[in-house]
């Protein structure tokens, strides 16, 4: 009841809203009595954040499954919306820095982070698989990120050499800097409705990976 309650808070007035006092007036109790069930508002956010990443990814998953290879494009596009939709909780989960390295499936924040990730990087190595000839066209990867891809490929378990790495997180970075743009406005005095250099950004990281790029209908 207490994160669920917390999570409406987030959704309506964002996370500096939620705290112990304004909670247990909602719910009829002291805000220390909060802390019979949180260690601290840090572990209470932790909670939230692990439950709109369910929330998330339940969407991402749904979408995502296609044996054409259109279901990471659906999952960008799926992504977009959601974060248009919900402004507070994107800030919170993407615009926030990643300071923790710890990310054990004990806190249900970075457990709900590597469950979103492991969507977009599993769909792109299936993606990759599929289509050899990707990889094959790419440069070499420089030796100076050559050890660091080999850490994060490490700590993913995926199977993929340096040149795929490199590549997801340069397909990654794309997707993620349109949506976060959009999201807080940056280039609205420029163009209103974004959606169109969304779907340019998707037909290159199509193009790219061999994959067909239908426009959603307007």
């Amino acid at each position: 009841m207490i994160s669920q309650r917390a999570r409406e808070v987030l959704h309506t007035e964002g996370a500096r809203a939620i705290t112990t006092n304004g909670l247990g007036r909602e719910l009829g109790v002291s805000g220390p009595a909060i802390y019979r069930h949180f260690t601290s508002v840090a572990d209470l956010l932790d909670h939230v954040v692990g439950r709109v990443y369910d929330e998330l990814c339940d969407q991402l998953e749904a979408v995502v499954v296609a044996p054409d290879g259109s279901g990471l494009l659906a999952a960008a596009r799926e992504l977009r919306l959601w974060a248009l939709a919900n402004h507070h909780e994107f800030a919170l989960l993407f615009s926030s820095p990643l300071v923790r390295q710890d990310w054990t499936d004990d806190n249900p924040a970075h457990r709900g982070g590597k469950r979103f990730g492991t969507i977009f990087l599993g769909e792109f190595v299936r993606q990759l698989a599929s289509r050899p000839g990707v990889l094959e066209r790419q440069a070499p990867c420089p030796p100076d990120l050559r050890p660091r891809l080999d850490g994060y490929l490490a700590w993913t378990g995926v199977d993929l050499p340096a040149e795929g790495a490199l590549l997801f997180l340069e397909t990654w970075v794309r997707i993620y800097g349109h949506i976060a743009m959009e999201a807080m406005g940056q280039l609205s005095y420029a163009l209103p409705d974004m959606e169109v250099l969304y779907e340019r950004c998707l037909a290159d990281i199509a193009a790219t990976l061999g994959l067909e790029h239908q426009p959603p209908q307007r």
